[in-house]
């Protein structure tokens, strides 16, 4: 058309083809007629403009702490739909009241709107990671040695220590060095300062004794070593030890429970002579080899 007439809602007039609404206010809700005239000839049209009420936004907090694992209610409001986002570890991300359950750091926006209008806020989740511990794979020395602990924390604000202190160069240190007597067990404590979860994990450190073969017994009945004793063998549950004579004769055979020999062969003393050993104790040591010499 040529000519342009808008009349609408309180008491709203314009002769502009596209007219504003400007500082809209709910009594500028309703029906809007346009007429339109050109060359003697006019038309008709209406449009109805809703005015809302503005979204006014809010949540419950802006910025808190949670553990790992735990959860924390996030509650929006000023609006009739919400949109949550990112939607991971959400409960429902288009309730107004989700439950947050984040596994990291995580900012959550919501879009607060209210049919056509809309506004964004945000809220911030640190997640404190909790205190775990891993003291290692269990070890096994000779007694004598030692070791270091392989020990490793993680989460936020942690702090460890080994229990028992015994044997170790530093208790408070990740790697100390262990020196035990016999076997033993190790605690490693981790915890969190973030009143998080903490944690433990055990190792074992088993001690085997120091292997001394003598190569040398006399048994001649003064109950000075009568008898070629291994000490250490007694600490094995099936260690396997094999005599044989220079010609290669089995001449003493000892398995399961430790019994040392008396030099006597079927009942009958052997001569003074050189003889020849194996010894198994267990998969955690080599096959032991070498002469012992018996003296009469």
């Amino acid at each position: 058309g040529t000519r342009y007439k808008w009349t609408g809602p309180d008491q709203f007039y314009s002769d502009e083809q596209s007219p504003f609404i400007t500082t809209a206010t709910r009594a500028m809700s309703g029906n809007y007629t346009g007429s339109v005239s050109a060359r003697g000839c006019d038309a008709v049209t209406t449009t109805n403009v809703r005015v809302l009420d503005p979204v006014l936004p809010a949540v419950n907090i802006q910025s808190a702490t949670i553990c790992q694992g735990n959860s924390i209610q996030l509650t929006a409001s000023g609006g009739t739909a919400y949109l949550w986002q990112p939607a991971r570890g959400l409960s429902d991300p288009h309730a107004a009241n989700p439950i947050a359950s984040p596994t990291e750091n995580t900012v959550y926006t919501v879009r607060i709107s209210n049919d056509a209008c809309s506004e964004t806020m945000e809220v911030a989740i640190k997640v404190n990671k909790n205190a775990t511990a891993s003291a290692g794979e269990d070890q096994k020395i000779i007694n004598g040695q030692s070791l270091n602990l392989n020990g490793q924390v993680s989460g936020d604000s942690v702090t460890y220590f080994w229990t028992p202190a015994d044997y170790l160069d530093d208790p408070t240190k990740l790697n100390p060095t262990a020196r035990p007597v016999e076997d033993i067990t190790y605690t490693l404590h981790a915890i969190s300062n973030s009143g998080c979860t903490s944690s433990t994990d055990d190792v074992f450190i088993r001690v085997y004794p120091r292997i001394v073969i003598p190569n040398t017994f006399s048994p001649n009945g003064d109950a000075v070593n009568d008898t070629w004793n291994i000490a250490a063998a007694s600490s094995f549950p099936n260690p396997i030890l094999k005599v044989t004579d220079r010609n290669g004769q089995l001449v003493y055979e000892s398995k399961g429970t430790f019994k040392p020999w008396d030099g006597k062969f079927n009942g009958i003393d052997l001569p003074s002579a050189p003889y020849y050993y194996t010894i198994y104790f267990n998969e955690d040591f080599q096959t032991y080899s070498g002469w012992v010499m018996l003296i009469r």
